[in-house]
């Protein structure tokens, strides 16, 4: 339903639809009874779902009114649904049925990252503390010609209220270099929120024009190929910068991941944190078998004590971080609770 002018997304999938809630509760059931410790709830956009075919009962009915208000400063081309069972309703039925599961969701809008949703995801800490705010530009003029809802400094506040409410936040984005009218004064201003903002993650692209959109119906691709290239290697290399910062800041930080397999190198396991962080843990070491029994003793110790096991893909494991690599070193199996 979001009509950028540069995405080709809606012509070719159409209008959005929710599923019953209740079908994908169920699905999530179904997998927990499988064993599985990770669901990402997928959709386009993903936190603007809300059901309108009425109360289906069971986990889904009562509670809030549905839609209450976007983002503060933010707004949209079409009218908002209201009255249905909206996103921050599936995310908290579904992560307080399954405490243990870790809950993500993509692809979303920033402008249905309303309070709402802030506390469901402050509420649950089984629901990863990783949002994706595409932001596309840091020049309001370049947002309003992209028809994306916001001004830089809505997007500012956004981020603001965001980790204010989600301590260890972190936080990925998505940004167009060279779109249609950018000037070097709008790409200053998209290295600037770049920088000040500091991003986990980024996928940051040349723009390219597509048929049938808004920008390739009334807007001249006029950014040169050349000066396109030159200011996406800038983003690049700011978002670089930061990311550095960022990993630079995770050295000593403890967090509880979510083992997923072998890593890349022999005698590595990879695991997740609930920050989307991807952390190499070492594979053949014994740890703690719960916090509790790390608490009873030095960390060394419990390591090395007589209750020690193996770390298994799957487990929760206690992990701290050695180095700016993300290498990490595990304390002891855990859980979400714990």
């Amino acid at each position: 339903n979001n009509m950028c002018s540069f995405c080709i997304v809606p012509y070719v999938r159409g209008r959005e639809r929710s599923r019953d809630p209740e079908s994908i509760l169920g699905e999530i059931d179904a997998l927990a009874r499988q064993g599985v410790k990770e669901v990402t709830l997928l959709g386009q956009n993903v936190n603007s779902y809300c059901y309108l075919g009425g109360e289906s009962g069971g986990r889904s009915k009562g509670g809030a009114e549905g839609f209450d208000a976007y983002a503060d400063g933010f707004t949209s081309v079409y009218k908002p649904q209201r009255g249905g069972f909206t996103f921050a309703r599936l995310l908290d039925a579904a992560a307080g049925a399954h405490p243990e599961i870790t809950f993500r969701a993509t692809s979303p809008h920033p402008k249905d990252f309303g309070d709402d949703v802030l506390e469901v995801v402050a509420r649950h800490p089984n629901v990863g503390r990783m949002l994706h705010l595409p932001a596309q530009s840091g020049s309001s003029r370049m947002l309003e010609r992209m028809r994306r809802g916001y001004t830089r400094e809505a997007y500012d506040s956004l981020v603001v209220r965001a980790r204010a409410a989600l301590p260890g936040l972190e936080i990925s984005s998505d940004f167009i270099a060279g779109f249609c009218g950018e000037t070097e004064d709008d790409h200053a201003l998209t290295v600037d929120l770049i920088e000040r903002t500091g991003y986990a993650s980024a996928f940051l692209f040349a723009y390219s024009r597509r048929d049938k959109t808004h920008a390739a119906r009334k807007y001249e691709d006029d950014v040169p190929a050349s000066d396109k290239q030159r200011r996406l290697e800038e983003i690049i290399a700011a978002y670089r910068r930061g990311e550095e910062l960022q990993r630079a800041r995770e050295v000593g930080r403890v967090h509880l991941a979510l083992v997923e397999g072998d890593g890349n190198k022999e005698g590595e396991l990879w695991a997740r944190s609930n920050t989307n962080r991807g952390i190499r843990i070492p594979k053949e070491l014994a740890v703690a078998p719960s916090l509790g029994a790390l608490r009873g003793g030095s960390a060394m110790g419990a390591a090395n004590g007589p209750e020690r096991v193996q770390v298994r893909p799957g487990d929760y494991v206690a992990t701290v971080v050695l180095n700016d690599r993300l290498v990490g070193m595990p304390l002891a199996v855990s859980s979400v609770r714990e």
